[in-house]
């Protein structure tokens, strides 16, 4: 043991490794500058993807978009493109002019399976929810801005919605339980998600960060990945 009580190993100090990978940072980022200025940052970030969100749910009123097949590959194009720009150049003027290009696919690609999805019962609006509720938040809270806040309140606030839509015939049961499930998915993965990308964006990023958080869904089939990769190399099973 060392005079401080930490194990020694071969001569050297044995640094215990975190279960899961420590999650990606850059200097200068958003998480280390001023509180006021971290939530400004926050706002136009959620407020940008609700803008977004909302683009592409009107999109489809006034393109014809080709259908889900085709969809569903234009979308996954786009997010693989997404990952492509960030894996090869990380930041800078370049990454986010390039991730904007690859928004474009993307967006059309989900406009295109939001259409479907309306074509057999579920109305564009129960899929823009959430993304709307959590920019309604970020203007409202002041600085007094919450992750979990945002998340709780935008799924109390789902629910009241649906209850509503229901009522009034709006939507039946089965959309508004998938609506009401939906909600609470993405309001918590846009709570987290955010979280994560103030640790790798730096202020002024704010445009590249609302494609981050498009980009990032691409996690839930490659985090698994990276986490047994991490697993294997530390021994830790």
């Amino acid at each position: 043991m060392s005079p401080s009580g930490s194990p020694i190993h071969n001569g050297a100090r044995l640094q215990l490794q975190p279960i899961f990978p420590e999650p990606i940072t850059v200097p200068g980022n958003v998480a280390r500058i001023p509180y006021r200025d971290r939530v400004r940052f926050v706002r136009r970030v959620v407020v940008g993807q609700a803008m977004v969100v909302a683009f592409l749910g009107l999109l489809p009123i006034t393109v014809g978009l080709p259908g889900p097949k085709v969809d569903l590959l234009v979308l996954v194009i786009g997010l693989l493109s997404l990952s492509l720009v960030r894996a090869v150049l990380r930041t800078g003027s370049l990454e986010s002019v390039l991730s904007w290009i690859a928004m474009i696919p993307t967006g059309v690609g989900l406009a295109g399976l939001a259409q479907s999805a309306q074509s057999h019962g579920f109305p564009v609006w129960l899929w823009a929810l959430p993304s709307v509720l959590a920019g309604v938040y970020a203007l409202a809270c002041g600085h007094d801005f919450s992750y979990t806040g945002m998340a709780s309140l935008g799924v109390a606030a789902s629910a009241v919605v649906l209850i509503m839509a229901f009522a009034l015939g709006r939507v039946g049961a089965t959309q508004a339980w998938v609506a009401f499930g939906w909600s609470l998915v993405c309001l918590v993965y846009l709570a987290y998600d955010v979280s994560m990308i103030v640790k790798r964006r730096r202020p002024g990023e704010e445009a590249t960060a609302v494609a981050d958080l498009f980009r990032d869904t691409v996690n839930w089939t490659t985090y698994p990945v990276r986490v047994e990769a991490h697993w294997r190399k530390f021994r830790f099973f």
